[in-house]
């Protein structure tokens, strides 16, 4: 990118009822205990945190509506850099599973994927602006620059991006100017036949105003992914009787393959029962996983399934951390198999080891009225 403007550069590990993953705060980035998982397989969220340094605190959104800037030119600078660190492969598995959690996250919107939430240039109006809070500027906002890079190349990419933080440094931007300035860059590094045929294919309102999935479906599966996928799928044609020929292989799994798997298992959840979950688990003893990322998937499916030896490490999991990411599947969970009761339980019991904002969000979920905690005190 450009010179690092700060000068010094320390991360911060905050109580475990810290609600984010990390905050990017100028020269000391906040960050959850949960970032520390003895593999470093969460040190993504530091690369992402210090990226911020550029995005996010040197150039910074004009407001709400304009977050992708800050976000998703962050997700896009994190893996570039873990790339270069775990191969590309790594970096496309994380966009793949990005892009889940984005689908789901607008899914999840009043009016679903036609919600303007679910746009890059979100409207909150006078609702609050939490509300609009999901992966979408993330991801939706990573898949908009991946595919400019697509139309430029990774190398006139990496220009665009240094002019746009040495141009406007310690400003705040909006997308309209960043339109412009990519326009502009393509018109200098690009002769002018290739300069009008790359600005005639991009609709910036499409991927910016509208509301939904990106216009443009990009592939981000690679080998690996299929091959994590397919064990899955084994083991759910096995239905329990026996485990794959190849099961050893997900103990090589980096956490995202671990986490495919595990979403592969999702999306055939009509196929799943109790027996081939229990195979799974002592095979891998994911109910005791260390990792957050695995847990925050599994605890859901097990509950959707009704496998119960999967509840009271649930129980013990939220009441440890406060890190809203891995709540909110968890609690999600219980208020979709009507177990809104066992929910409101749980939250009470951590109602003074969250953080306000984790607190009034879940308590949201449920439908609890009596708040100990709002905005308002």
């Amino acid at each position: 990118m450009t010179p690092y403007i700060w000068g010094h550069y320390s991360i911060l590990i905050l109580p475990p009822s810290f609600p984010m993953g990390g905050m990017e705060n100028p020269l000391l980035t906040f960050a959850s205990p949960t970032i520390i998982t003895g593999d470093k397989s969460q040190v993504d969220v530091a690369i992402h945190e210090i990226a911020h340094s550029w995005t996010g605190n040197d150039v910074t959104c004009v407001n709400w509506s304009n977050m992708w800037l800050n976000e998703g030119f962050t997700v896009f600078e994190e893996r570039k850099v873990t790339a270069r660190l775990h191969g590309k492969d790594f970096s496309k598995v994380a966009a793949y599973l990005g892009n889940i959690d984005m689908l789901t996250d607008m899914d999840s919107f009043v009016g679903n994927r036609t919600s303007n939430y679910s746009s890059l240039n979100p409207q909150p109006l006078h609702n609050l602006p939490d509300d609009s809070f999901s992966t979408v500027p993330y991801e939706k906002g990573f898949q908009f620059l991946n595919y400019l890079e697509s139309k430029v190349g990774e190398d006139d990419m990496q220009i665009i991006l240094q002019r746009w933080v040495l141009k406007n440094s310690l400003t705040s931007r909006d997308y309209t100017q960043f339109e412009a300035h990519f326009n502009a860059t393509v018109d200098d590094l690009k002769n002018a036949t290739e300069a009008a045929h790359i600005k005639n294919m991009i609709n910036w309102h499409a991927w910016v105003v509208q509301p939904g999935v990106p216009p443009v479906i990009q592939d981000f599966t690679t080998e690996a992914l299929n091959q994590s996928q397919a064990l899955a799928d084994e083991y759910i044609q096995l239905n329990g009787t026996a485990s794959p020929a190849n099961y050893s292989a997900f103990d090589k799994y980096y956490s995202t393959l671990k986490v495919i798997f595990i979403e592969e298992l999702n999306s055939n959840s009509d196929n799943l029962t109790i027996p081939i979950l229990q195979k799974i688990d002592a095979d891998y003893n994911l109910t005791n996983t260390l990792d957050p990322e695995c847990k925050q998937r599994w605890y859901p499916l097990g509950i959707r399934q009704n496998f119960t030896d999967v509840i009271e490490p649930a129980h013990k999991f939220i009441s440890s951390v406060g890190r809203l990411k891995y709540l909110t599947p968890i609690y999600q969970s219980l208020i979709d198999t009507d177990q809104v009761a066992l929910g409101q339980q749980w939250l009470e019991e951590n109602a003074d080891f969250y953080h306000p904002q984790a607190y009034a969000k879940i308590a949201k979920m449920l439908g609890v009225t009596q708040q100990r905690w709002s905005y308002d005190q």
